[in-house]
């Protein structure tokens, strides 16, 4: 409720090659098969505001915990 889905901006695979992340600034970053715990330490930089992007701090900032654990978690699955 209340937050887009990481497919927005990143694609459906999690590709970055979405309409909506190059209409802002750019393509989204490539997310497949990123290490889990890379991915988690970056939304929880988002969530706490260490780590500046725009969206993203927002976005990170309304997940739990465990639901930016989860989102790192399937996205390091991701082919």
């Amino acid at each position: 409720p209340g937050m887009p889905s990481c497919a927005m901006c990143h694609g459906g695979g999690g590709d970055g090659f979405m309409p909506m992340g190059r209409m802002m600034g750019g393509a989204a970053p490539n997310l497949y098969g990123q290490h889990a715990l890379y991915t988690l330490n970056q939304l929880d930089r988002y969530a706490s505001g260490v780590r500046s992007g725009g969206p993203m701090n927002r976005i990170a900032a309304v997940m739990t915990a465990s639901q930016r654990k989860a989102v790192a978690a399937y996205l390091a699955g991701t082919p």
